[in-house]
């Protein structure tokens, strides 16, 4: 209960009359029908927001609202409408004034009005407004879940113990931050204060010996810092692994189910779900029954999507050292965070240009797409009018020469993906050359083709994010819970929304589900499924497949990657 109490006022003939503060769980009201009895409720300055239920009176309560608004089964009623209030039927009021609302209770010999904060009514703070929402949301409730439906035994167990280590995760991680930078202050302040002795007792020595010196102490200094980050990411891979194994023996001293045959990816997978999304009513291991008569959960979905991250993880570690690196391509890296945080976007974001490009903007896509963020044109024409529409004029070329040109380059970079890793200027100058003459756009001088945006890295990141803070948002209003939100918008980027709106389409019906927000990702790739079935095409059937991978793939390289950027403090 909240500590502030609240205030019933008895009002007759207009008059306030018996007036006392609620500071119990239950108040009795006695209504005279014959006198006209008023009830009026003043809500202290704290609250803006009442849930009550009508347990005990006679037949009914007939009242008119005095002053709103006020919430009767979801249903908004303002000053001056009259409803019939059933016993067990819920009133939600709720006033920005400090009045409070008003209610004139007529016909009820007796009532009883229950306010209880432990249950499931509550009396306390207005909620903060969720993102997107409408100010008549604040004043809605929603019923409690349990998080631990549809589990069995051995689940809940291992549910439990994740949100448990889900805790101690993030201490360790804080604790480890702070260990961090205790560090490197200190390793700074020992080579500051030596560099400062030496400074003074060889000023005389000249300028130039002074600027090698320097060099060597700086070059010290990260020496020792990188040295450091990487001690940390080995503890930090030594803990995860110890983190594994706890999971495993919990698995086999529980009991309440075998252990044989656990897809130990699986739980790895899980795992890693848990500790970046910030989400306790997550169940990653929940599984779901698809069209192929198979039972799926997202980290049976993700599973491989690891795998595979970490069989490229040289790849990845090659494209990290880049874009990690002040003296390579650390703006690129830069500029990606700070549009997430400029959007309010979810770190996973990050990884699309991974997967689309290495972070590098000579990638070409054998279909058509180019760039960092491979933007095809129509994509693009959309993306880039949202920004600045004097960029939004997208023109042809002819990928499939440009695309055979770059392979041919890459072969003494050990392949494609792997010259991308490195995004030698070297190419892409020779690139600029061959096919545009070395021509360069005064107004855009970073264009590797001067008349494309999407072969810009800064505008087209700019214009990609701006493009998945678009999507992003819209499944969010939808009500989706983000770690769904994220991976449909992933795939709406790669898809559109038109085709994964035709798999949430089938995933309704397929699921018996009438709020699409109730669906998860696992259920809308069955709905991908379905339309799958249904498609003749070829190509379409390739594009499908393509967009049901999508999403886990970037996912997957980043719950991979995300302690790498930790240990390279990459952010």
């Amino acid at each position: 209960m909240a500590a502030d109490p609240i205030r019933f006022t008895l009002i007759e003939d207009g008059e306030d009359v018996r007036p006392y503060d609620f500071t119990t769980n239950t108040v009795q009201i006695g209504c005279d029908p014959d006198r006209g009895d008023n009830l009026l409720i003043t809500l202290p300055k704290s609250l803006r927001h009442v849930r009550a239920k009508i347990i005990r009176g006679s037949d009914y309560v007939e009242f008119e609202v005095k002053g709103g608004p006020i919430w009767l089964q979801g249903s908004r009623m303002e000053e001056g409408d009259v409803a019939e209030l059933n016993v067990g039927d819920i009133l939600v009021f709720g006033t920005k004034r400090e009045r409070g609302a008003k209610l004139r209770f007529e016909y009820a010999k007796e009532a009883e009005i229950v306010l209880d904060d432990v249950a499931d009514w509550s009396v306390g703070e207005a909620p903060k407004p969720k993102r997107g929402g409408s100010a008549e949301d604040a004043f809605l409730f929603e019923e409690e879940e349990d998080e631990y439906a549809g589990m069995n035994a051995y689940q809940k167990a291992i549910y439990w113990y994740r949100k448990q280590y889900k805790k101690f995760t993030k201490w360790r991680k804080k604790a480890a931050r702070v260990t961090y930078w205790i560090t490197v202050v200190k390793v700074l302040w020992q080579r500051a204060g030596q560099f400062m002795m030496m400074a003074g007792g060889f000023a005389g020595l000249g300028f130039g010996w002074y600027n090698t010196f320097q060099e060597k102490v700086v070059a010290e200094e990260k020496q020792e810092i990188s040295a450091e980050r990487e001690k940390q990411a080995v503890l930090a891979e030594k803990q995860s692994a110890e983190a594994r194994n706890e999971t495993m023996e919990l698995m086999r001293q529980c009991g309440c189910d075998s252990t044989e045959g656990v897809d130990q990816g699986s739980v790895a997978a899980a795992d890693a779900i848990l500790m970046r999304f910030d989400d306790d009513t997550l169940a990653p291991e929940r599984t779901y029954a698809m069209p192929n008569k198979q039972m799926a959960s997202l980290a049976t979905v993700l599973s491989p999507k690891l795998a595979v991250a970490k069989r490229y993880g040289n790849l990845l570690n090659i494209t990290l050292d880049r874009v990690c690196s002040p003296t390579k391509d650390k703006d690129r890296m830069d500029l990606v965070q700070a549009e997430l945080t400029k959007f309010g976007l979810h770190e996973a974001y990050s990884f699309i240009p991974f997967v689309e490009s290495q972070w590098c903007e000579l990638g070409i896509s054998p279909t058509g797409p180019r760039g960092m963020m491979q933007f095809t044109r129509g994509t693009a024409k959309e993306a880039f009018r949202k920004i600045d529409a004097t960029q939004a004029e997208i023109p042809n070329y002819d990928w499939t020469g440009q695309r055979q040109w770059m392979t041919n380059k890459s072969s003494r970079f050990g392949g494609y993906y792997s010259m991308l890793a490195r995004c030698p200027a070297t190419i892409a100058t020779q690139y600029k050359q061959e096919f545009y003459n070395g021509e360069t756009n005064p107004d855009y001088p970073r264009r590797m083709d001067p008349r494309d945006p999407r072969t810009d890295w800064e505008w087209s990141t700019k214009a990609a994010f701006s493009w998945l803070e678009t999507l992003d948002r819209f499944y969010r209003d939808k009500g989706f819970r983000e770690l769904d939100s994220v991976l449909l918008a992933m795939t709406a980027y790669n898809q559109g929304q038109t085709e994964v709106g035709k798999w949430i389409k089938a995933a309704k019906t397929r699921y018996k589900v009438d709020n699409e927000s109730a669906l998860v990702f696992v259920q809308v790739l069955g709905g991908a499924m379905e339309v799958l079935a249904d498609t003749a095409d070829a190509e379409k059937r390739r594009q499908i497949k393509e967009g049901m991978n999508y999403g886990p793939k970037i996912l997957g390289y980043y719950l991979f990657a995300a302690d790498k950027l930790d240990a390279r403090g990459c952010r």
